[in-house]
C-alpha cells in the first residue's frame, strides 16, 4: 500500500446536463491504469476516495457514443483498503495532485526492444542449409544459481495455464516475462537467418515466458518453446530419463513434479532436462523452424513460414496459433504498450525494469555462456527471401 495522503478524488459521473459522458452511474476501478486491465470494483458517484498517485501521461478511449476522450489515471483507495485506478475523464475537484507520486513514462524497454529484421545482403559468409537437425553446440555450462529477482512483482496470475487475468494484465505479464530472454532469441534468430521476434512470439503463445511450465494437460512437452520429448531428441535435445515418446501422460507427470522439487534450482532442472535450458531449448526452437521453412511451402498453408508454424503448432491449432503470433507482434512494435508496462513495473517495484532486464542478460551471459554462442558458425535455411517477405507483409504491421 502507497503511504496515503490527504488528497481527495471526487468521482462524478454522468447527469442529463452532459450528454458526452456514457450513460452510467458508477466508474470502474481496475488494477492498471488501462481499460482492459481487471475489474476491482466500481467507485459511486459523488464519494470522496483517498487520491495516491497518478500518471504522467494520458490515455485516449474510445466510447461507444463516438466520444474519444484523453486524460491520466488516478490510484485511489477503495473501501475496503485496496488500491485501483480510475480513469481521469471521469474525475473531478482534485485538490492539489501535483502532491501525490506520478507513474512516469519510461522508454528503456522501446530503445531495448528492437526487432530488426536481417538485411538479405547479410548472407556471404553464413552456410546455405537445407536441414538443421543435428547441428550441435560446442558450449559447457557452469552451475547456474536461481533466477535473478524471483520476487518482482509482474501483472497476470500464474497457473498450469501460464500468465492468465484480464486482457492487460495477461498480456503485459507474458510480455514482460518472455521479454527477459530477447537477449537469447536475437542471437538465435541472427544465427538461423530467422525473422525478428518471432522465437519471442512462440514463448509468449508456448509458456508465457516461464522456462519451467509444463504443457497444461500434462503430455511431457516443456520448455520455454513446448517440445515434446521425440522432438526434443530429433533436434539433439537429452529429455529427463532419456525419454523419446511423443506424448507420456506418466512421464508428464513426472516433470511436474521435477519441476515442484527443483524449481529454486534451475541447473539441477537444466542437467536433468536440456530443455529446461533457455539456451539450448531455444537454439533447438531456431533449427527447428528454420529446417521447417526450409522444406517449403505446403499448400493448405500458405508460404515457408506459415508452413513452419503449422508444422509446429499442428495443423488443428494453426489458425488460433498463427492468429496469436500476430497480435503479440504487435504488441512488440506497440511503443504506447511497452512504455505503460514499464512505467507500471518500475512504479509497483523497488528496481527499475532497466534493472531488472539488465540482469537477467547478465545471467545469460555468465551461466548459459550467450556470448560464446554468438560466436558459433552462422546459416542461411533455404527460402529465407520468401520467408522475409510473409514477415514484412503479414507479421510486422
Amino acid at each position: 500500500m502507497i503511504k496515503q495522503t490527504s488528497i481527495f478524488l471526487l468521482i462524478v459521473l454522468l447527469s442529463a446536463c452532459n450528454p458526452m459522458l456514457k450513460p452510467s452511474t458508477n466508474v470502474n476501478i481496475r488494477k492498471y491504469p488501462d481499460s482492459k486491465a481487471e475489474l476491482l470494483g466500481t467507485a459511486e458517484e459523488g464519494k470522496k476516495y483517498s487520491l495516491l498517485a497518478k500518471t504522467s501521461f494520458a490515455d485516449t478511449l474510445n466510447f461507444k457514443d463516438g466520444e474519444k476522450p484523453s486524460a491520466p489515471w488516478y490510484l485511489i483507495e477503495t473501501k475496503d483498503g485496496t488500491d485501483g485506478w480510475v480513469f481521469g475523464h471521469f474525475a473531478d475537484k482534485i485538490r492539489k495532485p501535483e502532491e501525490v507520486k506520478t507513474v512516469q513514462k519510461s522508454l528503456f524497454l522501446n530503445d531495448w526492444v528492437k526487432l530488426s529484421p536481417l538485411p538479405l545482403k547479410d548472407t556471404v559468409r553464413r552456410e546455405h542449409v537445407k536441414n538443421l537437425r543435428k547441428e550441435t553446440l560446442q558450449l559447457s555450462f557452469s552451475t547456474a544459481p536461481s533466477f535473478p529477482y524471483p520476487q518482482a512483482i509482474i501483472p497476470g496470475k500464474q497457473n498450469k495455464l501460464g500468465v492468465v487475468g484480464a486482457d492487460y494484465d495477461r498480456n503485459v505479464g507474458k510480455v514482460l516475462y518472455a521479454l527477459r530472454f530477447l537477449p537469447i532469441t536475437t542471437a538465435v534468430e541472427e544465427r538461423y537467418f530467422l525473422p525478428s521476434g518471432l522465437l519471442l512470439c512462440m514463448i509468449i503463445q508456448e509458456s508465457s515466458g516461464l522456462p519451467f511450465l509444463p504443457n497444461s494437460i500434462d503430455d511431457g512437452g516443456i520448455g520455454l518453446c513446448h517440445m515434446q520429448p521425440s522432438i526434443a531428441n530429433e533436434f539433439g535435445l537429452t529429455c529427463y530419463e532419456k525419454a523419446t515418446m511423443h506424448r507420456d501422460e506418466e512421464f508428464g507427470r513426472k516433470l511436474r513434479d521435477l519441476v515442484e522439487k527443483n524449481r529454486e534450482y534451475p541447473f539441477s532442472l537444466f542437467q536433468a532436462d536440456e530443455r529446461f535450458n533457455p539456451l539450448l531449448n531455444l537454439d533447438a526452437a531456431g533449427r527447428m523452424m528454420a529446417t521447417y521453412m526450409a522444406a517449403g511451402a505446403n499448400p493448405a498453408y500458405g508460404g515457408p513460414l506459415r508452413s513452419a508454424v503449422a508444422r509446429y503448432s499442428g495443423k488443428y491449432n494453426f489458425k488460433h496459433y498463427w492468429e496469436s503470433l500476430i497480435i503479440y507482434m504487435s504488441l512488440l512494435h506497440d511503443t504506447s504498450f511497452l512504455n505503460k508496462a514499464e512505467a507500471m513495473f518500475n512504479f509497483e517495484n523497488s528496481i527499475t525494469l532497466r534493472e531488472y532486464m539488465l540482469a537477467w542478460q547478465e545471467y545469460h551471459e555468465d551461466y548459459l555462456q550467450l556470448e560464446e554462442y554468438k560466436k558459433q558458425k552462422q546459416f542461411l535455411p533455404e527460402n529465407a527471401p520468401i520467408v522475409m517477405e510473409t514477415y514484412y507483409r503479414h507479421m510486422v504491421k
